[in-house]
């Protein structure tokens, strides 16, 4: 009977520590409002400012990278006898948020190494703090890269697309070829784009990629689908006087 009660105990304390863990994390995953906000808000937002970026390796020609972070980590006393566990699933709540140092998205992370002997306990406090190094797997598509995506909206404004079926991305009117029409149903209130040529946008269609958004935690993309977008920006050369 003791050892029932003892046991009893053990899982009140942990799913009491488990409860307070997850309270804790919503109070730093949520903006609050549904207005736009900056990248760099969106991540403090999520707890994951105290980053810090030391090797930057590229997949040539890709929007994924592989980025190694050194993140500080506070770890609450249900990690006492597995810190790895806890770093683990800090860097977990780090997927599909963006990072500043990374200057993208978290997809996925590997290679965990502690950074500290031991972990820091400040004053108080029941956290224990540690400082741990990981390669992150970032989405990060920069300006002028090329993406594709899926057509799933169309309005007179702008063409709306997902891309990888998870990132949404907009193509506003003033970046979609004068030449291409909207053909609007007033019955139905629907419509679709054609291009030049007369024919229907739909499907997969490629753009570049102009700038990467963020509100209210959700990544977005916006493109071009001009050609003069679309064209490396090339660097004037400096005439050298004689």
């Amino acid at each position: 009977m003791a050892d029932i009660a003892t046991d009893s105990k053990r899982r009140r304390s942990v799913d009491g520590e488990e409860k307070r863990r997850k309270k804790h994390k919503k109070s730093h995953t949520s903006t609050g409002d549904d207005m736009p906000v900056s990248l760099a808000e969106a991540s403090a937002a999520a707890g994951i400012e105290d980053v810090k970026a030391t090797i930057n390796t590229d997949l040539v020609g890709s929007p994924y990278h592989f980025v190694t972070l050194e993140v500080h980590v506070s770890l609450p006393p249900l990690y006492t006898a597995n810190p790895t566990l806890g770093v683990r699933d800090h860097f977990d709540s780090m997927i599909m948020s963006y990072v500043p140092a990374a200057r993208g998205v978290i997809l996925a992370h590997s290679n965990l190494q502690f950074l500290d002997r031991s972990a820091k306990v400040m004053y108080d406090s029941p956290f224990a703090c540690v400082w741990a190094r990981a390669r992150f797997l970032v989405w990060k598509p920069e300006r002028g890269g090329k993406l594709e995506g899926y057509v799933n909206l169309q309005s007179p404004d702008h063409i709306g697309l997902l891309v990888h079926g998870i990132f949404n991305a907009a193509i506003s009117r003033k970046k979609i070829p004068k030449n291409w029409s909207f053909n609007e149903d007033f019955e139905t209130g629907e419509g679709q784009w054609t291009d030049a040529d007369g024919n229907v946008v739909d499907g997969k269609i490629a753009f570049t990629v102009m700038s990467l958004n963020s509100s209210s935690e959700i990544i977005s993309v916006e493109g071009s689908l001009l050609p003069e977008d679309a064209q490396p920006t090339q660097k004037k050369e400096k005439k050298s006087k004689h």
